[in-house]
């Protein structure tokens, strides 16, 4: 193998020209064997001292290296008036490196990704964190009122701009942001609701969507994804009761009622923190109301919009709360409704009831029993019965 590599611990600048000092030329046989020895050394690829282009070996192994430029610089500050960068510094990318914990503890946190201390919207960014490769970064400081829509691009309008999202009562009344960092002009805009431990919840607006009112009519629009109850009771179904489906009625509904409660809500424009939900009807109990009003929350074996594989569901918590307290004679375990509570900043919670009756709420996350109910045609016979948990009806079916 021919000398072609050499590596140095140190290197200066004389008149311009960047000399290893020291060097040690190595082979590449000697490089693709020992290359983790080489790991914090400088690496110039001619086989003398003076380069054109040095490198900062941060990491190695095996014949290859992460490298940066060792002469190519980076500004950073300590603080910022809009793009302007304030309180800055050029340093090497070397020192970005390698002083990483020093430069965070001297309160360096801004900077626009070049030497330069005026940044575009595109390059500002804040400094989270320095790494052993460059650093972590976020860059979107901008929050607005509102969006306008051009028919290709949103446009945020009266934006503010902050930093971070320690000061999350600002977001109250600026929820909209552009998918794109740094951007005041996109294709694609996030409504913020919710924040928890350094994770931002939001809901997408993009075709033309320009507030928070109407995406949230166009979020239950379309029923795509089955839940896994809907899997399992409908599995259950095709095993245990499709034999008798002359007797239920396919034209049953079952309601996953998504309409908001009228009460005062979460994810509006104004005056809406980041801890309000979004609430539905069946959020409150105070009302027995078994209207199920939008097309797409009628779920039912005949209806498209809401398609049933087969005719079962579950109940309400409303049907639940008018039966009759006899059912939780049987049910020793709490059990899922089909009716959603609210969106909350990092859940969504639907109302279930216990085996006492007593309804609360769960997140979708939560492992619950399901107890999954059918619609009888109104001409089926039964022989005997009264429809309590104890006497169920019978239904004839000719069978002994």
């Amino acid at each position: 193998y021919n000398t072609e590599i050499s590596i140095a611990s140190s290197y200066k600048i004389n008149n311009g020209k960047i000399e290893l000092i020291d060097p040690k030329n190595i082979s590449l046989r000697d490089w693709f064997e020992k290359s983790n020895e080489y790991k914090n050394n400088y690496l110039c690829t001619s086989q003398n001292s003076n380069c054109n282009n040095i490198k900062y070996i941060i990491d190695s192994s095996k014949g290859t290296a992460t490298t940066i430029d060792s002469t190519k610089t980076i500004t950073v500050a300590k603080a910022r008036n809009g793009l302007q960068l304030i309180d800055s510094k050029e340093i090497t990318y070397e020192q970005l490196i390698t002083n990483g914990k020093s430069l965070a503890d001297e309160g360096y946190k801004y900077t626009c990704n070049n030497n330069s201390t005026l940044c575009t919207d595109d390059e500002i960014r804040l400094i989270t964190a320095y790494t052993n490769e460059g650093y972590k970064y976020v860059s979107n400081f901008y929050f607005a009122a509102s969006v306008t829509w051009d028919g290709t691009n949103y446009t945020l309008q009266n934006t503010v701009d902050f930093e971070n999202y320690n000061n999350l009562s600002m977001i109250e009344n600026h929820h909209y942001i552009c998918i794109e960092p740094g951007k005041k002009k996109c294709d694609k805009v996030a409504y913020i609701y919710g924040y928890k431990d350094g994770t931002i919840y939001y809901t997408l607006l993009e075709n033309g969507v320009i507030n928070i009112t109407k995406a949230k009519e166009n979020m239950f629009m379309n029923n795509i994804n089955d839940s896994n109850a809907k899997k399992i009771v409908e599995a259950w179904y095709e095993l245990n009761l499709k034999k008798y489906s002359t007797y239920i009625d396919e034209n049953a509904i079952y309601c996953n009622n998504r309409k908001e409660n009228d009460n005062k809500n979460g994810w509006i424009e104004l005056n809406s923190s980041l801890k309000d939900s979004l609430k539905f009807k069946g959020n409150d109990m105070t009302s027995n109301n078994l209207d199920c009003e939008n097309i797409t929350d009628q779920f039912s074996y005949n209806n498209e919009y809401a398609k049933l594989n087969y005719p079962i569901g579950l109940a309400t918590s409303q049907e639940l709360s008018l039966s009759s307290k006899q059912q939780s004679e049987l049910f020793t375990n709490s059990y899922w409704t089909m009716t959603p509570s609210e969106i909350n900043n990092i859940n969504s919670m639907i109302k279930v009831f216990d085996e006492n009756n007593n309804n609360g709420e769960m997140s979708t996350h939560s492992t619950l029993s399901i107890r999954p109910v059918i619609t009888l045609k109104e001409n089926a016979e039964f022989d005997d019965g009264d429809g309590s948990t104890m006497n169920p009806y019978h239904i004839n079916v000719g069978e002994e």
